[in-house]
Formats: structure tokens, sequence, C-alpha cells
């Protein structure tokens, strides 16, 4: 049996998609993000310019802001050699302005010593136990806080006074009186919960395995030798050992790097990068700087994805819900072209965001049928679709009732001419009277078939231009 591997240097990479409600202006946004977090839009676009189309990037649509570094402490009896480390860890806020944003935590292992389940116990603690994981922080210029985690921080700190700024911007008269607001308590949660689109937030995990000991020498060998240990930590899974050797090289049967110095695999909300065992092989020395410039070839293209994933979800999750609306009540047909329009705006933006570069757009490619985005893309068509037929449905309700009331108008004009008329000659209120009788029930029936008539023959018609057709 092949000894078990050992990491001695790895990133674990937590990305943290939500929704912002509504749409903004980035540049306006940048103003009002907290000093003491900071950010540096420099690093970021150069992240960003290596994987998106240039001309895509100076709409000002989406930007990519590094904000201000921490340090995070993992505390866990199992986990004791990370227990009194005090870990590097950069954080990343991707900004979309149809109101979607991805924060990327980069956590840094270096120098450690850890089993292939010490690796998956720390992966599943910041994934499955997020919320409640003992993994602490403290800024630069602060102590080490024990009261809050990581995910308290991201969210108290970044999600949710974003999203409050955001939504409620055009009711308190801009982003930074509303953020205003939210830090005076002033913006109940509920409420902002109400007006999101997507509720929710999604915890993606990427791990990228830089250094360990193994007799391997390249990186193919690790691959066949390890696929039981590497489909481990791809998966998270505990019962690693149990899996069959075919079916974790199964697993690892795509990899999406172009090189010989890194393979990259992907499943459902999980990516794993790992480096090859003879680096110098492929740049002499490999440095820190080559880590982390490769590592970014692939965290910003899967950061992308995300975004997508997140921009589409809460399309699709705002779209069945006012659609639930619609049919509880009578919305008038522009309020529903409205929100179609709306919705094909937000798939326009989805479709704008282009890669230029590999192996950015095999990445992506390959992400948008694992993170079945695809399939979210063709549920919003369809449910279009039905929109549309809804929307010829209420034109076609809102036109016939105004035909009854301009009939009825009409036809009362006509009723009052004709009693008069009759009474003229007759001078018989009886006969003005009953005359006035058969003729409103003559225009209700001429109404009532000609109604019928003029629907019959638009399906006839419609046949008949499908038989042409085809």
């Amino acid at each position: 049996m092949t000894d078990e591997m050992k990491v001695t240097g790895a990133d674990l990479i937590l990305m943290i998609s939500f929704d912002l409600g509504d749409i903004f202006e980035i540049e306006n946004l940048k103003k009002i993000l907290p000093k003491e977090q900071g950010y540096d839009e420099k690093k970021g676009e150069e992240m960003m310019r290596k994987v998106v189309d240039p001309s895509y990037l100076e709409q000002k649509k989406s930007a990519l802001l590094k904000l201000a570094d921490l340090k995070v402490k993992i505390v866990d009896d199992e986990l004791r050699e990370l227990n009194d480390r005090e870990l590097a860890c950069e954080l990343y806020l991707l900004l979309h302005n149809i109101g979607i944003a991805v924060v990327t935590v980069w956590i840094h292992l270096d120098n450690v010593s850890l089993s292939i389940d010490q690796i998956i116990k720390v992966i599943k603690m910041m994934t499955e136990k997020f919320r409640d994981a003992k993994c602490f922080i403290k800024k630069s210029t602060n102590i080490l806080s024990q009261d809050t985690n990581l995910y308290h921080y991201i969210t108290n700190s970044i999600v949710v006074p974003l999203q409050a700024a955001i939504i409620f911007k055009n009711e308190y008269g801009g982003l930074d009186k509303a953020l205003d607001e939210w830090k005076e308590r002033k913006i109940a949660g509920r409420d902002l919960r109400k007006k999101l689109r997507y509720k929710g937030i999604r915890v993606y995990s990427m791990v990228f395995i830089r250094k360990y000991n193994c007799s391997c020498k390249t990186l193919k060998e690790v691959v066949k030798k390890h696929s039981k240990e590497l489909v481990g930590i791809l998966t998270g899974s505990d019962e690693w050992k149990q899996y069959r050797e075919s079916t974790a090289e199964n697993m690892l049967k795509i990899d999406l790097s172009l090189t010989k110095d890194i393979a990259f695999f992907m499943i459902p909300d999980h990516f794993l990068g790992i480096f090859s065992p003879s680096l110098n092989d492929y740049c002499k020395p490999y440095e820190e700087g080559d880590y982390i410039s490769r590592e970014e070839d692939f965290i910003v293209p899967i950061e992308l994805a995300v975004l997508m994933e997140m921009m589409i979800s809460a399309y699709y999750f705002y779209l069945t819900e006012k659609m639930e609306m619609y049919s509880e009540r009578n919305a008038p047909p522009s309020e529903i072209v409205l929100l179609r329009k709306e919705i094909e705006e937000g798939l326009d933006e989805y479709y704008n965001i282009v890669t230029i570069e590999e192996p950015a757009i095999t990445i992506i490619k390959h992400a948008r049928e694992i993170l079945r985005i695809s399939e979210g893309v063709q549920a919003i068509k369809e449910r279009l679709s039905v929109l549309d037929s809804y929307i010829r449905t209420r034109y076609e309700e809102e036109t016939d009732k105004k035909q009854l009331i301009l009939t009825i108008l009409f036809g009362f004009v006509g009723v009052l001419q004709v009693i008069g008329v009759v009474w003229e000659l007759t001078k018989s209120f009886e006969q003005a009277f009953s005359w006035g009788i058969v003729f409103s029930m003559a225009i209700f029936i001429i109404y009532k078939y000609y109604s019928s008539i003029y629907k019959y023959c638009n399906k006839i018609s419609s046949y008949i231009s499908r038989l042409f057709r085809k």
C-alpha cells in the first residue's frame, strides 16, 4: 500500500457568494467601504486583467478589491499544531453592479505537517460548520479576539452592511445614509431579508496543496498513486480510505490545468489544485510569488463562476417569487413587462462576462456545467416563456374589459336614442322601454358572439401559421 501523503504547505480558499438585493454604482460603493477594512483596487485589477476582457473592465460593471489582511487562529483539539498559530489570511471582494458579490478568504497554511484527515477536518470546519467554526480573527492592528469568529466577521462587517446600504439607498437618499441608518440599528434584519432576491449565502471551498512529503517524482505519478487522498481532500469526505481506486481515478479524470506544474480538479462546490513535486523543472527557482501567481490563474475564474452562479440563482428565485405573487393577484401587464425586462438585463450581464485567456476559458466553461449554471439559465428562460404567455393573457383580459366597457357605454347611448325615437313616435312609455330592452339584448348578443368568433378566428389563424412553418 502507498504511504499516506503528508501536507507541509497549502492554501485554503473559501468563496462566500451572496445577493446585494439591488443594482448599484461600484464607484459610489467604494466610497462607503469602512476605512479600517481598506482596499487595494490595483491588485484586484491586475488579477482580473489576466482573465477578463479589458473592454469589459472599462465598463466599471464589476471590480475585484483586495481588502485588509487578517490573522486567523483555528482552535481544535485534533489540530493542535494549528492551535498556537496565527495564520496569514487575505480577503478579496468581487462586486457586480447588478447586485451580486463574492468574498474570497485566502488562508495560508505554511510550514505545517498535516495528515489527510486533518486537512479534511479543516475543510469541513470552514464549510459545513462555518457559522460555528472556532476560527477567530484579528486585524493587523488589533489583538486577537476570541469573541469574533471568521463567519461573523464576514457577515457583520462586509455582507450585511453592503446589503443594507444598497437595498435602502433610495429610501434614505444614498448609500452612505443608508449605511448610517444600519449602524444605528434603524434597519431591521427581517426588513432587509425580505428585499433580497436570494435569501442565504453559499460557501465554496478550494484547496491548493503546495508542498507535501511524497516519494513520487512527477505530478502524474502523484495523482495516480495518491488518488484516494486527493479525492478525500476534494470531496471533504472522512470515508476516503474506503474509496475504490477506480472510483478515485475517475473523479480525477478531468484535469483543467494546461501545464505540468499543477493539476486542478473540480466537483460541485469544491475545488482542488496540487503542485508538482519537481517544480524546479518548470521555474528555477519556484518561489512564493510563483505559487501565488499560478493559484490566481485558477482562483479568479472560479470567483467569476461563483459570481455567475449566484447571479443566476438570485434572478431565478426572484422571478419565481414574483410569478407566485402574480398568480395570487391580477398584476397590470405593464408591471409584468418591467419584470421581464429586469430579468433579461440580468441575463445580458451574465453573458457579457467574457474571459480571454486559458486556463480561465476552460475552467469557466467546465464550471458552468459542474455548478449547474447552464441549467439555471435554461430554467429562467422557461419561466420567461411562461411569463410571456401570462402577459398575453393579461393583455387580452385588459382588452376584453375595455371592449366591454366601451360596448356598454355606446350601447347605453344607443338605448337612450332608441327610447327617444320610439317615444317621439308613440308617446308610449311602455313601448319605448320595451324597445330599449330589445335593443340592449341585441347589443349584448352581438358582443358575446363577436368576442367568441374573434377568438376562434385567432386560433384558426395560429393553426394555419404553424402548418405553413412546418
